[in-house]
């Protein structure tokens, strides 16, 4: 217990009351404890020496539920008052089934809300047996006047003569003694009847000592059992030397196995307060700092947030900065400096995981004097540009090494040394060459070889496209505005056009045989990047993969054309989607150089197992942002759905269990491949019958013009377009009887023959054209691809036009009743020195090698031809890159 701000009496006094002991002077000694006094107990008898008797009774509250908390084992628990009714009998019974009659209900008491005890349920027990004892004590008592003497505070008197339930004996608890000068004696008490208990009838157990916050002093924090709790001493305790016992401390937060254990060192200063004012029940709310215990962390702005301890761990928080630090006693630290950068200075740093993910949008720096990387497994490295600089000596050392490029591999130096122990060997699928400006050697210790039959040898793939197989294909709005190459597949029947293999007849071979249609597809495909697919069934589907090629030009060189330019090439292109997924997936999502490229969506919501090759109206569109300096990949990748491992976890799938699932080739862009065409677009004037009605002037339509720039565009040649108009109508070749002229058509063929006069007098009518000055005017046009087009047919009938030769840059088109579009470019295709893409000749010759392939003739074989710009279909929009590449010799 606890003697606070009291009186040694008024302290024993509250004690007495509390815990239900008398506490009285009865004349001749102080008495603390039980009643009573050596002279036995006096009987009184109402009526003869007991004058005047009565008794009163009160009905008091006395169900009552007592609950208590332990600060310690952090539980409570509960008590009834009624269980400690039995310690008076006889009719203190009565009186109390009175009460409880009146006071039927019973009422609960929480000790914190009455600060009385809190240690548990020994405290809880003593209090509800008090509560009861203050009950009993005050349900009855009797006032009484007797002339005997020698009745005293506390002494027991037997009380006869009155009802029968009331003879009893009486404790005397308070008394009033007259004696007058003649003699006469009486005494006026009042007692109370508790049938042998020896509790006194003014218990009160919620007398508890009350005091208010005060700051202490702590004495100790090693806690037995690991509560957290302090002791402390508060200054009145000094001066006995006494200190509290282990008390509680507030927190900011705890639990089970949780929570912040922060506790005051021995010697700081603390403010304790206390649970109802009860002096019994101190806890420690916080530090509080003075003039001797200074934490040094203040600032004129408060900017400092500190956690220090006193070995000299710091957690700094500086709101001015905006940084924090997080340093050891022996500096190693951590520092968040609040502009975006984070310092870990330390001896050794230690990092121990089951995976380490490390994500830098920008750069990543390693300096170390000696560095090892040791991968129990393997390594992946996925980079656009990787660059090795050795200054000294370099080993690579591998079981088996494998090094592919997709486009060039250079190896250089002072001396280059190839050396195989069993077998060097050197291969191209093409051309192979070896050039030296000094002496070439080749030794032999067994003589030297040489045939004109390649021996096969197969390329070991570096990737594989499983899981799923993407394929692209253009959108069904594509009228060729970018250049988009793939190799026709039957698709599962999901597009109209015929697959290349069912439909390729023929190609050039040697000027003295065509390949067969087996040859020609063959070397056809080898036109594409070829990945092998691995299924699950190897029956089912395809087993290669062909990458389709993709020219677009890029955003900032598009966005800086000049505003009167034309028509603008693209930058954009929308390409279908065909999804053959094998099973289901965690997520399909796009790699790419996010710096070159952006695409519409990274990742694609369709992820579950397909019947086949589906479609799923998911449309893409990739946008080109900067010019390319070589060809770029777009890679789409399948992640296997996420798996659960032992303990239950989800794992996820990381970039080494990704996929291949498809792939776009984006052709280089740059200045370097890109190549402008000069074109004049020439409208000529007729007037063959030399009638003011009869003239005829050729037009070019917006739609053939768009479909020219299209077609140029994909082959990354930007059109330089002029229009000028070339007046023939009174030039005798051109009037009734004209040499060019057949009845009222041009005279286009002769005997089956073209006239290629037709074609050199255009020209030079259009040079030959002179001012008012007689300065030629269109001297300009010499290097330009000058197209000529008569607003008349020419004899051929439902011939739209044509180029003077394969490659010679003149071409004539005519007008029909009959709308065209696809003239302009075919022909002008043509005069750049593409061939048609169905066979002219029985046996292709070698001048004529451009002419690669050859399919269906549209005229024959409508269902079957293709759709490529040089075919002879109505509309034809696309164009294949190894055409791209004749037209544009920038293209690689």
């Amino acid at each position: 217990t606890v003697q606070y701000n009291e009186t040694t009496f008024d302290f024993l006094n509250r004690l007495a009351k509390r815990y239900g002991h008398y506490f009285y002077d009865n004349g001749r000694v102080m008495v603390f404890g039980a009643p009573g006094t050596s002279g036995g107990e006096p009987t009184l008898v109402y009526g003869a020496n007991m004058q005047e008797f009565s008794y009163e009774m009160k009905v008091l509250p006395s169900q009552l539920e007592i609950m208590e908390n332990d600060n310690r084992i952090g539980n409570f628990s509960t008590d009834q008052t009624l269980k400690y009714r039995n310690e008076c009998d006889g009719f203190q019974q009565n009186f109390l089934n009175k009460s409880n009659a009146v006071f039927n209900q019973t009422a609960q008491q929480q000790l914190n809300q009455n600060p009385a005890g809190g240690s548990g349920k020994t405290a809880l027990e003593e209090y509800a047996k008090n509560k009861m004892r203050a009950v009993l004590g005050k349900l009855m008592q009797v006032n009484a006047k007797s002339e005997v003497a020698g009745i005293t505070l506390g002494n027991s008197v037997r009380i006869t003569g009155v009802d029968v339930q009331l003879e009893s004996s009486y404790c005397v608890t308070s008394i009033t003694h007259f004696c007058e000068d003649e003699g006469t004696y009486e005494n006026h008490f009042t007692a109370v009847n508790l049938n042998g208990s020896v509790f006194s009838p003014q218990t009160n157990p919620d007398l508890v000592p009350h005091c208010v916050s005060q700051t202490a002093i702590v004495t100790a924090n090693a806690d037995p059992d690991g509560l957290s709790f302090v002791q402390v001493q508060m200054p009145w305790q000094q001066a006995k030397n006494k200190t509290t016992p282990y008390i509680p401390m507030l927190q900011d937060y705890g639990g089970a196995g949780r929570g912040s254990h922060i506790i005051p060192e021995v010697g700081d200063t603390v403010l304790v307060e206390f649970q109802g004012n009860n002096a019994e029940l101190p806890v420690v709310r916080g530090i509080m700092t003075n003039t001797k215990q200074k934490s040094g962390f203040s600032t004129p702005n408060n900017d400092l947030k500190v956690l220090a301890t006193r070995s000299g761990n710091q957690l700094v928080m500086n709101d001015s900065a905006g940084s924090i630090l997080l340093q050891d006693a022996s500096n190693n630290s951590i520092t968040l400096d609040g502009n975006h950068n984070i310092s870990l200075r330390a001896d050794t740093l230690n990092i121990d995981v089951k995976q380490l993910i490390i994500n830098a949008s920008e750069s990543t720096q390693i300096t170390t004097n000696d560095y090892t990387l040791n991968a129990l497994s393997k390594i992946y490295i996925s980079s656009v540009k990787l660059k090795q600089v050795i200054k000294g000596f370099m080993n690579l050392c591998s079981g088996k090494v494998l090094i592919n490029s997709d486009d060039t591999i250079d190896i250089e130096g002072k001396v280059v040394k190839l050396h195989g122990k069993k077998q060097a060997m050197v291969h191209s699928d093409e051309a192979a060459m070896i050039n030296s400006l000094g002496t070439a050697k080749i030794h032999g210790a067994n003589g030297n070889h040489f045939t004109n039959s390649p021996e096969k040898i197969e390329a070991v793939p570096t990737a594989a496209v499983a899981l799923a197989v993407v394929y692209f294909r253009p959108s069904p709005i594509w009228k060729g505005q970018y250049g988009f190459d793939w190799l026709r597949e039957k698709d599962n029947g999901l597009n109209l056009e015929p697959d290349y293999e069912s439909i390729i007849e023929s190609g050039y071979k040697d000027g003295i045989s065509n390949l067969t249609k087996t040859e020609a597809f063959e070397k056809l495909k080898k036109e594409y990047e070829s990945i092998p697919i691995t299924r699950k069934d190897a029956t089912a589907g395809t087993t290669e993969y062909f990458v389709p090629y993709l020219t677009l030009f890029s955003k900032e060189f598009v966005d800086a054309m000049p505003a009167t330019t034309a028509i603008k090439p693209q930058y954009e292109a929308q390409l279908k989607l065909l999804f053959d997924i094998e099973e289901d997936l965690e997520k399909l999502e796009f790699e790419f150089d996010e710096t070159l490229f952006k695409v519409s969506s990274k990742v694609l919501p369709i992820k579950t197992k397909t019947n086949g090759l589906e479609e799923k109206n998911t449309i893409i569109k990739f946008t080109c942002l900067k010019d390319l300096d070589r060809d770029h990949h777009i890679d789409l990748y399948a992640y296997p759905k996420a798996r659960t491992n032992a303990a239950g976890k989800k794992i996820q799938p990381t970039i080494e269990d990704r996929k291949l699932a498809g792939r776009i080739r984006v052709l280089r862009n740059d200045y370097t491949v890109r190549r402008e065409e000069k074109i004049v677009l020439v409208e000529v004037k007729t007037n063959i019958k030399n009638k003011d009605k009869d003239e005829a002037t050729g037009e070019f339509n917006p739609e053939e013009k768009q479909n020219l720039y299209n077609t140029l565009h994909q082959a990354l040649i930007i059109p330089v377009v002029e229009k000028a108009v070339l007046d023939l109508s009174c030039d005798a070749n051109f009037i009734l009887g004209g040499n060019h002229l057949l009845g009222t058509t041009i005279k286009f063929m002769v005997d089956d023959i073209t006239n290629q006069d037709l074609f050199t007098d255009c020209t030079r009518a259009f040079l030959e054209v002179k001012d008012s000055e007689g300065v030629k005017i269109n001297s300009k046009y010499e290097q330009y691809l000058t197209v000529f087009k008569f607003g008349i047919p020419s004899n051929r009938g439902k011939l739209f036009g044509a180029a003077e030769n394969i490659g010679q840059k003149n071409v004539v088109m005519f007008t029909l009743k009959d709308k065209d579009d696809c003239t302009l470019n075919h022909e002008s295709l043509h005069a750049l020195g593409l061939y048609h893409s169905h066979r002219d000749h029985l046996i292709i010759p070698t001048k004529h090698s451009n002419y690669k392939y050859t399919f269906p003739n549209a005229k024959t074989n409508h269902k079957d031809a293709t759709d490529n710009v040089m075919s002879y279909r109505s509309t034809a929009y696309a164009t294949w890159r190894w055409q791209w590449k004749i037209i544009n010799i920038n293209i690689r």
